[in-house]
């Protein structure tokens, strides 16, 4: 029995075995975000790699403009924090995730998953195949909006 059965909500858990699932369960820690607070910003430490449970968080970039661009609202059951299990030398957040109404969220600790990973090989390509597709969607997503004119200041106001 999982400790977190919420867990099986997180669409990325959804190809993964109970065994598998167990295993993730053991390091989960639940983690509450009042609306407007800031999970992490960009150019921090990415210890942790997350999923929202309740609630919607945003995530942002900063251009060159006094006011953070949000890209993208992560719902309920979806992941943020990439940076923590793919940039594994250098772990920097490349965009801040901010709560957009008050959020509760799975944190894992990215040099724990790491050590999951290399213990169990299926595993580790089981979830790695699936933020592989994660980070295409997201890439495609955000060609589409530069294609739009979505993240250019100068267009937004015209």
């Amino acid at each position: 029995m999982l400790n977190h059965p919420e867990l099986l909500s997180v669409k990325v858990m959804s190809n993964l075995t109970d065994s598998m699932l167990k295993k993730i369960d053991c390091i989960t820690v639940v983690k509450q975000y009042g609306q407007g607070a800031y999970v992490f910003r960009e150019g921090d430490y990415a210890e942790c790699l997350y999923a929202v449970v309740s609630g919607k968080i945003g995530l942002e970039i900063n251009l060159h403009t006094s006011t953070p661009c949000r890209i993208l609202d992560v719902p309920p059951g979806r992941l943020f924090g990439l940076s923590s299990v793919v940039d594994m030398e250098n772990r920097r957040s490349i965009m801040q995730a901010k709560a957009l109404v008050n959020s509760k969220i799975f944190c894992w600790k990215g040099s724990e998953l790491e050590k999951l990973l290399y213990e169990d090989h299926e595993l580790g390509f089981r979830f790695m195949s699936s933020i592989a597709k994660i980070l295409k969607r997201r890439m495609e997503a955000a060609m589409a909006q530069l294609a739009e004119g979505a993240w250019n200041p100068l267009l937004q106001t015209a």
